[in-house]
């Protein structure tokens, strides 16, 4: 049995599957909130931290995948696990390329379900002790793995970028005779320039 206080955020289009699979996981011990569709499991997210997200992939308005995408923009360590009914080689390659911690098949049996659950569950409980690890030690680096991590530190240093200029100054004339342009950009896993060539 799972230890109490783990929080599964269950997002699905089908209210069947929110009510059975919510019933589910609560009978295990997981605290669930529930979200009829990807804008909602968003809202959600920003109100409270998840230890670990289950989503269905078809879903009306915005896919799995998409969902997956914009929890990827705003949360790199929670792992994600997607469910769907109607399994297809693209989806599953999507998934794993936007960092999916699982692809299973609906309906999920029991035991797999509440096991990828677990192992969810205890790999953001890692991440978030390698994260403050890294804090602690004045580390400025990310380790990021996933194509929808590199995406999202990638949007958000374009997004933040600037150019801030320096003066280059004689001090036997005591005048500034040019600017050195330096790229700069508020993303925190950009630290120098060095980075943004690599």
């Amino acid at each position: 049995m799972i230890e109490r206080g783990v929080r599964v955020l269950l997002v699905d289009d089908e209210e069947a599957i929110l009510r059975d699979y919510g019933r589910l996981l609560r009978s295990h011990g997981f605290a669930v909130d529930t979200a009829s569709d990807g804008p909602s499991g968003l809202e959600r997210l920003a109100d409270g931290a998840y230890d670990v997200i289950l989503s269905d992939v078809s879903m009306v308005g915005m896919t799995g995948l998409e969902f997956l995408r914009a929890v990827r923009a705003r949360d790199l360590d929670t792992p994600v696990i997607l469910m769907t009914g109607m399994p297809d080689i693209d989806s599953a390659v999507q998934a794993i390329e936007y960092g999916a911690f699982r692809y299973l098949l609906k309906p999920a049996a029991t035991e797999l379900l509440i096991q990828v659950l677990e192992k969810g569950a205890n790999l953001h409980k890692l991440a978030a002790l390698k994260r403050e690890a890294l804090h602690v030690s004045g580390s400025q680096g990310m380790e990021l793995g996933d194509r929808a991590a590199l995406e999202a530190r990638f949007e958000n240093a374009l997004a933040t970028i600037y150019m801030a200029y320096q003066p280059i100054v004689s001090v036997a004339e005591q005048r500034a005779f040019g600017y050195e342009a330096l790229v700069r950009c508020t993303e925190p896993s950009i630290p120098h320039p060095g980075v943004l060539g690599a």
